[in-house]
């Protein structure tokens, strides 16, 4: 099994390439949002694992950027990303995925909100 240390812009631009997006800037943008989002995570946690920590330093991050509406979005861009991930065998659990289904919500909105927020902790 590969790592999430071991993903690199040729995944990421084959991954979004193969979604059924229309605008050549939208690529573009969330092309761009993964391999931020990858260097982010990956420099907090140089063992190679994508932690739930991690993900959620980087919505409080991107929230303190940009309105929480585009981070919500991006951050449906990388759930979908983390998944092909898993479904390919790069990584063994979507952190994001873990979230959700710890708290029972099906919806990106909410728990990005959540990890947002100055009180979330990890495993609470």
């Amino acid at each position: 099994m590969s790592t999430w240390a071991q993903v690199n812009e040729t995944i990421i631009e084959r991954c979004v390439d193969s979604w059924s997006l229309k605008l050549r800037k939208t690529r573009l943008t969330y092309r761009r949002e993964l391999i931020a989002f990858h260097r982010f995570t990956t420099e907090l946690n140089h063992e190679g694992i994508l932690t739930e920590e991690a993900l959620a330093a980087w919505v409080k991050n991107r929230a303190a950027q940009i309105p929480l509406a585009r981070v919500i979005d991006r951050t449906g861009a990388i759930n979908r990303f983390l998944d092909a991930l898993v479904r390919d065998g790069i990584l063994p659990v979507n952190p994001l995925a873990a979230i959700r289904e710890r708290y029972g919500q099906r919806r990106i909105a909410a728990i990005v909100r959540a990890l947002a927020s100055s009180d979330w902790s990890p495993r609470t």
